[in-house]
């Protein structure tokens, strides 16, 4: 997520409780037109057209690619935090890289948690032995 400015006008700007349930992190997903990025991209295609038939007309909102660059993408994302009437579990602390001057934490009071669930880990994939993938966490978070 890009924020700008400084910490005292950004605390200001988004510690508006209705903000608060909207602020996330982001990545886009490409694979730089290689054949099997693409035919994954047919493939939620389809998956969205499957759930499309069983659902009332206008409900389901239409699936396209998004651009990263000049390629297709996937935008993925994760909610900073959940409302505490949908949870039942509590509250963990950012990371300090993640919130480095405890603006997101000092966002957390009130009707919002920030809990395991919200927090994105990172994962590398290698091969190991025999070449069988394996994914070690990148960071360390806890």
């Amino acid at each position: 997520m890009r924020i700008f400015g400084t910490p005292k006008m950004l605390h200001t700007r988004l510690s508006n409780a209705r903000a608060v349930k909207w602020i996330r992190q982001s990545a886009y997903i490409t694979g730089l037109e290689a054949p099997s990025f693409k035919s994954a991209l047919e493939n939620i295609l389809a998956i969205h057209n499957l759930f499309k038939k069983h659902l009332p007309p206008n409900k389901l909102d239409m699936w396209h690619p998004d651009q990263f660059q000049n390629y297709h993408s996937i935008a993925t994302w994760n909610r900073y935090f959940t409302s505490k009437q949908h949870t039942s579990q509590e509250s963990v602390p950012f990371h300090h890289t993640v919130d480095p001057k405890g603006i997101l934490a000092s966002m957390a009071q009130g009707s919002y948690a920030h809990t395991s669930e919200n927090e994105v880990k990172f994962f590398e994939r290698f091969l190991g032995q025999e070449n069988v993938p394996q994914y070690v966490q990148c960071f360390n978070f806890s």
